[in-house]
């Protein structure tokens, strides 16, 4: 349900065993996204290109292991760094749908490897509080760093 609906019916479904971390395909899809039906941390309903799920199958394996979001962040970092983990390129979609009150219902996350506001004209002033309200507009996150993406809430 987080992505558009033309992309929903061909797309591949996981789980990851919160134990182990070991992959399960639910669903295999023909196109080139993958949905989790409810990621942790949060419940969220995640879906993502292929391109990011050997850094899924990693942050399943860390979490399984009781690592803290930034012993993850820290591991898959430095995964990055010796070059045995890829960063999905530029403008790699990641669409997020939350189940809970209190943060943003549809988010769409574009990946833009250290771009910044002058490179490509989006503030980095949050909207989260005004997209909670229905009337957020997007806004660039980690600017001029490897991890940097373009948050677009989805009103409703």
């Amino acid at each position: 349900m987080a992505l558009p609906p033309e992309l929903r019916a061909d797309a591949t479904v996981v789980i990851y065993n919160p134990e182990t971390g070991a992959r399960t395909v639910l669903r295999q899809g023909t196109n080139s996204l993958e949905c989790e039906p409810a990621h942790p941390p949060g419940g969220f309903i995640t879906c993502y290109s292929e391109l990011a799920a050997p850094r899924r199958e990693l942050e399943a394996k860390l979490r399984a292991q009781k690592k803290t979001d930034k012993e993850i962040d820290k591991e898959v970092a430095a995964e990055i760094k010796a070059g045995t983990l890829n960063e999905p390129p530029f403008g790699t979609m990641y669409y997020r749908l939350a189940t809970k009150p209190g943060v943003i219902k549809w988010l769409w996350v574009l990946s833009v490897p250290n771009a910044t506001t002058q490179s490509i004209g989006v503030s980095t002033k949050s909207q989260r509080d005004a997209a909670l309200q229905g009337h957020g507009l997007p806004w660039l996150m980690l600017a001029g760093t490897p991890h940097a993406h373009i948050m677009i809430p989805i009103n409703q």
